[in-house]
């Protein structure tokens, strides 16, 4: 899934019926999405943890941020549910 969701990868690296990089970078924002969802049960939580997951990877792909500000993005948007939670309150 690492390896995969990286568009800039040659396809050679890969089998014939591997899978584009579009569907392993979906696949893998779609599961920090779910784990965020089994956490707050909340389902804006889950489309904006895919969103940019999704968003955040892209860019690190294509080597616009690097793996430190990659992680620092993903533990940021955890640390604003966080947030919001307590703030507001758990959204639907």
């Amino acid at each position: 899934m690492s390896s995969g969701k990286n568009r800039n990868k040659t396809r050679e690296q890969f089998d014939d019926g591997f899978p584009p990089w579009y569907y392993w970078l979906s696949a893998h924002a779609y599961t920090h999405g779910l784990i965020v969802y089994f956490c707050t049960g909340s389902i804006i939580f889950l489309i904006v943890e895919f969103m940019s997951h999704w968003l955040i990877d892209f860019v690190k792909c294509d080597k616009i941020i690097n793996l430190h500000q990659d992680q620092a993005l993903h533990i940021l948007s955890k640390v604003a549910y966080a947030l919001i939670i307590f703030y507001f309150g758990m959204p639907v």
